[in-house]
């Protein structure tokens, strides 16, 4: 049995020993109070309420809270209980990582206020409320830690209960200025402190978001990304609106996560060994069928030897392996905006939707820097770039989208970088490389691309840059094998060149 454990029992045993006391203590003052009085409908009716209460102000009130909330969320026990705590102990919490101030702490600065305004800062004590304290706890109502009073505490304005932990919507207290500083690195490393001593739960993990004027800390006991998850078998007898999210794999919850690419334009941010090539072959399985269906135009770069797309060829409409044929299907997929434009204005659309004749042209890059540095002169590189920008800039309303995949966070590694419309950013190396990625407000709103394991690749987080909204997820597990026979499939019905 390990030191972590044992103390945990301890720590349950003794909270049996107040709650017996407090029983005790109640049972001698109801039977002072029965024989002063002498009435037995009056000692009748004390027993009566001395037994209902001190029933309720046994353990086994909060052991029913633990038993609803593992019924409720499929937690065991041991989570479960944690839930519980920190929901009730939520204050102390907040105070143990310097989010609220306790009683006598708030006494002591109004002194010093008072003495340096030369006025009465502090309230007189009303002895009635201490009386009524000292009631409600030997009675059982109340814990002698309840009656603690804490001021300029976060407030909970939502509480969630999940198959994987406690999550927490929360309003910001006087001590935090913005939002933001509740989910700042120093108050979730004492937050999460806190909750396992509180908790006696030391695998328990902290993350935190911000959304808006709220901030969402997800206390995790498991995480539900730890194992990978084979990508589900292709089926092609479903029809695929390429307009709508593609599953590419797990939401931290559990859910499937969906990316949007009709419409959007997304950059695929990640360091080497990271998982990028899980996010784009969950991507390209997932529409298989509409590009075996004719709806979905595929055009790949790798710059790289081939040796990211030649194992599922048969997905692609075209494959450029040098930069001579990646400028020229940049170039021929720049040039046909104007057409497409055209057709759409001369017909009153404004929208695209794609069709055989007219389908989704969706362009991939893998490693976009090789777009830069792979340049043979300077000439070749601003054409390639003035030409990924006329895609970039117009080709979302022609139903030309991009999704490029990118080692190097700075900027000049990829001048586009501001222009596409989604970041999906996988393991980067350190906080610096995350803040270079993604900025420091989504840093500092959850999105902590450092903190990924090594061993969980195609984990990463999803933000879209016209909401700000993240999202945690992680992509399916794709074996060659898999990627082969699909694309030996859909090649069948894709038209080549």
């Amino acid at each position: 049995m390990t030191r972590h454990s044992l103390r945990r029992w301890f720590g349950v045993f003794f909270q049996f020993i107040p709650w017996a006391l407090r029983g005790l203590a109640a049972a001698v003052l109801v039977g002072i109070v029965v024989s002063l009085s002498g009435a037995w409908l009056a000692e009748l009716f004390l027993w009566s309420c001395w037994l209902f209460f001190g029933f309720l102000g046994l353990p086994v009130r909060p052991l029913f809270r633990v038993w609803f909330c593992q019924r409720r969320s499929g937690l065991s026990w041991r989570e479960a209980s944690a839930a519980v705590r920190i929901q009730r102990d939520f204050k102390r919490l907040c105070w143990s990582a310097g989010l609220s101030v306790r009683e006598d702490e708030h006494k002591v600065m109004l002194e010093q206020l008072g003495a340096s305004t030369g006025q009465r800062a502090v309230p007189e004590e009303d002895s009635g409320a201490g009386l009524f304290d000292w009631l409600t706890v030997v009675l059982g109502f109340r814990r002698w830690s309840d009656t603690v009073k804490y001021f300029d505490s976060p407030r909970i304005l939502k509480c969630q209960v999940t198959r994987h932990g406690l999550v927490l919507t929360v309003l910001r207290g006087e001590r935090a200025k913005t939002s933001v500083d509740l989910a700042a690195d120093d108050v979730l490393r004492r937050l999460e402190q806190a909750a396992r001593e509180i908790t006696g739960f030391y695998q328990l993990m902290l993350s935190a978001r911000v959304i808006g004027a709220k901030t969402v800390w997800s206390f995790v006991f498991r995480d539900s990304l730890a194992v990978p998850t084979p990508v589900p078998a292709v089926d092609f007898s479903r029809r695929v609106d390429p307009e709508q999210p593609v599953v590419i794999g797990l939401q931290d919850s559990g859910e499937s996560f969906s990316l949007q690419v009709a419409g959007r334009h997304t950059l695929l941010v990640g360091a080497s060994g990271s998982g990028k090539g899980s996010v784009l072959w969950s991507l390209l399985l997932g529409l298989a069928p509409a590009i075996r269906a004719g709806l979905v135009r595929l055009h790949g770069v790798d710059l790289k030897g081939g040796v990211e797309f030649f194992l599922g060829e048969g997905f692609f409409y075209e494959v450029a392996y040098t930069y001579e044929d990646a400028k020229k299907m940049i170039r021929q997929l720049s040039d046909g905006l104007d057409d497409r434009l055209d057709s759409m204005r001369d017909s009153g659309v404004r929208k695209h939707v794609p069709t055989l004749e007219e389908p989704l042209e969706l362009l991939i890059i893998d490693e976009a820097a090789s777009l830069t540095y792979l340049a043979p002169d300077t000439k070749s590189a601003k054409e390639v770039d003035a030409a990924l920008k006329r895609v970039l800039s117009t080709g979302r309303a022609a139903g030309v989208s991009v999704v490029a995949a990118l080692q190097d966070p700075r900027k000049e590694a990829l001048a586009t970088r501001d222009l596409f419309t989604q970041i999906v950013a996988l393991r980067l190396r350190s906080q610096d490389d995350a803040k270079l990625a993604l900025g420091s407000a989504l840093h500092e709103a959850g999105a902590r691309c450092e903190q990924i394991a090594q061993s969980q690749p195609g984990t990463g987080f999803s933000i879209d840059a016209e909401t700000a909204e993240i999202q945690r997820f992680r992509a399916y597990w794709v074996s060659d094998d898999a990627v082969r026979a699909v694309a030996a499939r859909v090649q069948g019905g894709v038209e080549r060149v």
